[in-house]
């Protein structure tokens, strides 16, 4: 994780930049980004999508490591959510977005054409089709 301070006059704008823990590439949609804490690390790894943070949960998980929480950005309000109590949305095209509330999810779901999941069937999906 980085931050740019940019001086301009009199307000000085502060811009973070963060990287995706899987590809290195900085995050610029922040509308999908999940983050996993993993017990003895000082720091959260913050992974561009839903899809990509679970197929590293799979990873580290396969790897022995213990997982403290994993977190999940709500798509429609962009708080902050614990991923194993979120609902799952898929679009057309199989990207998930994260929700409070299952009738959210349900919605999204019936106006992209997609599917609704729990943490458990969003992270076996992804799993099982990468």
């Amino acid at each position: 994780t980085g931050v740019v301070v940019e001086d301009f006059g009199d307000y000085i704008g502060i811009v973070f930049v963060t990287f995706d823990a899987a590809s290195g590439k900085a995050i610029t949609d922040f509308s999908h980004v999940a983050e996993i804490w993993v017990r003895g690390e000082d720091k959260v790894r913050q992974y561009a999508s839903a899809e990509s943070a679970f197929t590293a949960l799979a990873g580290l998980k396969q790897d022995g490591k213990t997982i403290r929480a994993v977190y999940a950005q709500a798509s429609d309000s962009g708080i902050k959510l614990l991923a194993d109590q979120a609902w799952f949305a898929s679009d057309a095209k199989g990207r998930l977005s994260a929700f409070l509330l299952k009738g959210q999810a349900q919605q999204f779901a019936a106006a992209q054409g997609g599917k609704v999941f729990d943490f458990t069937d969003a992270t076996t999906q992804v799993v099982a089709t990468r």
